[in-house]
């Protein structure tokens, strides 16, 4: 079992940027990154993330992960990922692009 640690990145920075002002927004428990569960339980905690963001008539829609990439460079994450967040209510303003950090460690790993 892996944990995978989500970070919010600070708005229009990468995840190789402004480290510190990263922001812990959960933690999801499973075997691999691709298990569908795994992708479910993180996107529904980015999506309660984003809603905690925007005012709350644009606070429901549909979030889409765009892509997931492999971090090799990075000195805190695994993987990142780069989401859109697209509102039900027509007179949003905009959709809302963030990304994310993921730090992959086992389980029992402190």
């Amino acid at each position: 079992m892996k944990r995978f640690i989500i970070y919010r990145c600070p708005e229009k920075c990468s995840c190789h940027e402004r480290l510190k002002e990263h922001v812990l927004i959960g933690v999801s428990v499973g075997n691999d990154i691709e298990d569908i569960d795994v992708i479910n339980d993180i996107k529904s905690q980015i999506k309660d993330d984003i809603t905690s963001l925007v005012p709350e008539p644009f606070s429901t829609g549909t979030l889409e992960i765009i892509s997931i990439n492999n971090e090799d460079n990075s000195r805190r994450y695994k993987l990142s990922l780069n989401v859109l967040f697209i509102p039900d209510n027509p007179l949003a303003p905009k959709n809302t692009q963030r990304e994310y950090g993921l730090c992959v460690k086992d389980a029992n790993e402190a």
